[in-house]
């Protein structure tokens, strides 16, 4: 996502419709944030359910050990499925979302658990991996 900027429109253009993925964020403090989304991106607008989506946060990327991880406490509203002029990139539960180059976490803690300090980063770079279940 980086070499292609931080647009949402190229997000949705790359994501949608291509079912479940993971993003990785690392922000200037090279702390990395992600998300694991089982259902995948159409761009309607609309809270959708999972039991298996999570948030999830390193110290840096030479440190894996230090993890925390943040699962959804409402699962209908586990992942707001952003409509592509929105300038949002995804949103889960407003515990974890990009809203054009700022990362924003902890906004609201009724849809995840509470493990990040309200806070919010400018990116470097977004990375985003398609999951294919076998």
């Amino acid at each position: 996502m980086s070499r292609d900027g931080f647009n949402p429109e190229v997000f949705f253009n790359k994501c949608n419709g291509q079912g479940p993925f993971v993003v990785l964020i690392r922000v200037q403090s090279k702390k990395i944030y992600g998300d694991y989304n089982p259902i995948g991106y159409t761009g309607r607008s609309r809270w959708l359910s999972s039991t298996e989506s999570f948030i999830f946060s390193f110290e840096n990327d030479q440190d894996i050990n230090n993890m925390k991880i943040s699962r959804s406490t409402n699962d209908d509203n586990s992942i707001l499925d952003c409509r592509q002029n929105s300038g949002y990139f995804f949103n889960f539960g407003d515990m974890l979302y990009v809203n054009r180059q700022y990362l924003r976490i902890g906004y609201c803690t009724l849809h995840y658990d509470n493990v990040f300090n309200k806070n919010q980063f400018p990116i470097d770079e977004i990375e985003v991996f398609n999951v294919k279940y076998l």
